[in-house]
């Protein structure tokens, strides 16, 4: 074997390594780029989805929600609605739970996505779900105090 003979098997594998290397390098390029991708998009559905299970939240309660003139002598259940919301927002598990008179949603995934919903009704909230087949309640107390409350079933 001459000297050229090696300096030519040098060089191929030489130009071997590099084009793998160059490869390895456009691949992790690539994968970098579609998770980035992936993230935008979710958090883009995400955010039009809490909008719509918001609004649903507020629909529910603006539909069961009587405020009557006068107090009744005993707690009474004055309305309740049973909501079908979504299992999963932008393909992420998700909550919604009362904080004052505010629901806030939020999704559990890798990637956070949340929001708050402002409800405004004069009562205490309290409760929680994590989507689907979710029940309301407006209860009118004796005492004057109204509750809406929300459980999954």
């Amino acid at each position: 074997m001459t000297g050229d003979d090696s300096k030519m098997k040098g060089d191929a594998m030489l130009t071997h390594m590099i084009t793998l290397v160059f490869s390895l390098l456009m691949i992790l390029t690539i994968i970098i780029t579609f998770n980035s991708l992936e993230s935008d998009y979710k958090d883009f559905i995400g955010r039009n989805e809490i909008q719509q299970v918001c609004s649903m939240v507020k629909s529910g309660i603006d539909s069961i929600y009587v405020k009557e003139n006068y107090n009744s002598p005993d707690n009474s259940t004055n309305g309740k609605i049973i909501l079908e919301l979504p299992d999963r927002i932008a393909d992420m598990d998700y909550r919604i739970r009362f904080i004052n008179k505010t629901a806030a949603i939020e999704t559990l995934g890798r990637l956070r996505v949340n929001d708050t919903c402002k409800i405004g009704f004069a009562a205490n909230y309290t409760g929680s779900t994590s989507g689907g087949r979710t029940e309301i309640n407006f209860t009118a107390y004796s005492n004057g105090n109204n509750m809406i409350a929300m459980r999954r079933l």
